[in-house]
């Protein structure tokens, strides 16, 4: 079974789509550029078995955009 997650940059952020072939469910992450690193080496820690693959992606970019947005607008009712 293919296990991969997507990384792709967007609006000065990275994010990840992690996906398994054949499976309607994933997962997704979003980090501030200048983390891309301890971010990278807790994705290869947290899944192992998941290939990274770097992507130019329209959609995957919009998806985790509008991700993004959810995740904004929750901080500001804190």
């Amino acid at each position: 079974m293919l296990k991969e997650i997507y990384l792709v940059h967007f609006d000065g952020r990275v994010g990840a789509l992690g996906c398994v072939q054949g499976n309607p469910h994933h997962f997704y992450s979003i980090c501030p550029k200048g983390k891309f690193t301890d971010w990278v080496q807790g994705l290869i820690e947290d899944y192992p078995d998941y290939k990274l693959r770097c992507v130019q992606n329209e959609g995957i970019e919009e998806y985790l955009r509008e991700r993004n947005k959810i995740i904004d607008i929750s901080k500001q009712r804190d």
